[in-house]
């Protein structure tokens, strides 16, 4: 028996358990039992060079899998067939196995976390199936669940080598999916929980029960289309989604970076735009309505395959993207969007484009728009043929830290449930609404006539090219508040008469000024913020306007530069 390699044990109902003296055969490489229907335990196993394990047949016996295959360090192929008794599988941090099978079992949970080698699964006729978990394996493709009628559960974390998902084959998903594309523990032994899980209780992103998926490569997700995820939406799957596409450096530094370590906004200058509701944090939908959302952060390709996932979605952000040049590229339509915001998206020039006309986002209420250097404007026109644009159900829009922004909409585009309006560092910001059908914006640019009914507060700091408001036409129960600097309210009062006056309730704020010393130290302390360099320039402050000059030493002041520092617009006038 020493020097045994492969035992077949075939055919043998009467076998109710392995003979002792297989104890001794440790050079057993591969062990086969095939139709040994009266076997009722699996305990003697030499586990020291064994490679395969194959149980095969008609069991009704064994209730347990051999704890003693789970620490084998050489064993890399196991094939379970029939075992109706056997209701769970638990092959936890297996470092050498690499292919496992299982096919016309009862098993209710199977779980093969923390096999690092597990490339091939092929799994059939599980019908019983409730808990599958597959964390931390090398599995390129999840196998095929169409055939599991019960499953309820599917842990994929730690799969950095996944790289497609059968979406288009599936009429069920399970209730909930957990899938991340990064591995942040390593998936061993240490990195297992005391269930045999991976813990992610600090690193993981999940904030729903339901679908939470986080992977780097959006193309998971190409093959699952719009009337797909319509289809699966109609049956009562993916109810409650959370998808974040982000490269894993990029989560690897948020996940290494302590909260505390983030700067505060401390400009005391514009301590009422801070501590203002409207300026301080986006004004999105409450998180319990918005079942469905997508999140894009920092990627290393342009986002492709999300089209099908975003018909559906509810909650939309976009961060620190250098790949998207606008949202109608991603998803022209967007039906069921409830809360958009999209931030530090430098790339972008313009968010929406009216080609089609019609309604754009038609159930979106609150749209964020947080430092875009290079936005000039929100929605364009296309075509030659224009259709008159709308946001049905738009309520806030809240713009902060445009440096190039100069327009928002065209003055033919239909809001008409538009509530509140928030702009907070858009110093090039011209006028809110441009007359449609033109596309340069100089001296003579005409500003909007539209038809605002619901349009309650406009809230604005920093924007020092703004002289402009639309002119209100039509029935109106209660005047726009505007909440903005005394030196802009009185320039855009100049630009209006008595009649556009009466429908605006100006409410001016003095700017909290800071004392000179004050402001140079916060400049400095706070520089490699800045976009340009001042060298040796000399820094000073206009209380009055709120702004800070930077001369040169010839005193010659020429241009003017946009500064963005926080939630502060800084003016500065070199030479």
């Amino acid at each position: 028996m020493q020097r045994l390699r492969v035992l077949k044990l075939i055919d043998n109902p009467l076998m109710e358990t392995l003979p002792k003296s297989l104890c001794g055969a440790t050079m057993l490489e591969k062990l086969e039992l095939r139709d040994c229907d009266g076997l009722k335990a699996i305990d003697v196993l030499p586990t020291r060079n064994l490679k395969s394990f194959i149980l095969d047949g008609r069991n009704d016996w064994i209730q347990s899998f051999p704890e003693s295959l789970v620490g084998s360090h050489n064993l890399q192929d196991v094939l379970i067939s029939g075992c109706s008794s056997l209701k769970e599988i638990k092959m936890i941090g297996n470092l050498s196995v690499r292919s496992f099978s299982l096919s016309n079992s009862s098993i209710t949970s199977l779980s093969l976390c923390g096999c690092q080698e597990l490339a091939i699964i092929d799994l059939k006729q599980l019908k019983e199936l409730e808990d599958l978990n597959l964390s931390g394996t090398a599995i390129t493709e999840i196998p095929d669940i169409s055939n599991f009628p019960r499953l309820k559960k599917i842990d994929l974390l730690a799969v950095p080598n996944l790289r497609r998902v059968p979406w288009h084959k599936l009429d069920r998903i399970p209730e909930e999916l957990n899938l991340d594309q990064c591995d942040f523990t390593n998936a061993t032994i240490s990195g297992l929980d005391t269930h045999g899980n991976i813990n992610y209780a600090k690193q993981s992103r999940k904030i729903v029960v339901g679908f939470c998926i986080c992977v780097w490569d959006s193309h998971l997700f190409m093959n699952l289309n719009p009337k797909h995820c319509i289809d699966l939406l109609e049956k009562g799957s993916l109810q409650s989604v959370y998808i974040l596409v982000a490269s894993c450096e990029k989560r690897k530094e948020e996940l290494n970076t302590s909260p505390n370590q983030t700067i505060p906004f401390q400009w005391s200058c514009y301590k009422d735009a801070r501590l203002n509701s409207l300026a301080s944090k986006p004004l999105l939908v409450q998180q319990p309505q918005c079942r469905r959302h997508i999140e894009i952060s920092s990627t290393e390709c342009y986002p492709c395959g999300l089209e099908g996932i975003l018909e559906i979605t509810e909650l939309f952000s976009v961060k620190n993207n250098i790949h998207i040049s606008s949202l109608s590229d991603l998803n022209p339509w967007l039906p069921m969007l409830l809360a958009l915001q999209i931030e530090e998206c430098h790339k972008i020039e313009y968010l929406f484009d009216a080609m089609h006309g019609g309604s754009v986002c038609p159930q979106l209420q609150d749209f964020s728009v947080v430092r875009l250097h290079n936005i000039s404007h929100l929605l364009i026109e296309k075509g030659t043929y224009f259709a008159e644009p709308s946001f049905d159900s738009l309520k806030n829009l809240h713009l902060s830290e445009c440096a190039r922004l100069e327009v928002i909409f065209p003055d033919n585009i239909v809001l008409p449930n538009l509530e509140m309006l928030s702009i907070v560092g858009c110093p090039s910001l011209q006028t809110v609404f441009y007359k449609s059908g033109y596309h340069s914006f100089d001296a003579d640019m005409r500003f909007g006539v539209v038809f605002l009914h619901k349009w309650k507060t406009l809230f604005f700091r920093g924007c020092w090219g703004l002289r402009q408001l639309p002119r209100l036409l039509g029935p109106r129960d209660q005047k726009v508040c505007v909440d903005g600097e005394t030196k802009i309210c009185n320039a855009i009062k100049k630009q209006m008469d008595t009649e556009q006056l009466s429908h605006y309730e100006f409410r001016p704020k003095p700017l909290i000024s800071s004392t000179r010393d004050d402001v140079k130290n916060k400049i400095f302390l706070n520089s490699r913020f800045l976009c340009y360099n001042t060298g040796d320039r000399k820094v000073d402050m206009e209380n009055q306007y709120g702004c800070v000059t930077v001369c040169t030493q010839h005193g010659n002041l020429s241009k003017v530069y946009s500064f963005l520092v926080f939630s502060r617009v800084l003016l500065f006038e070199a030479a």
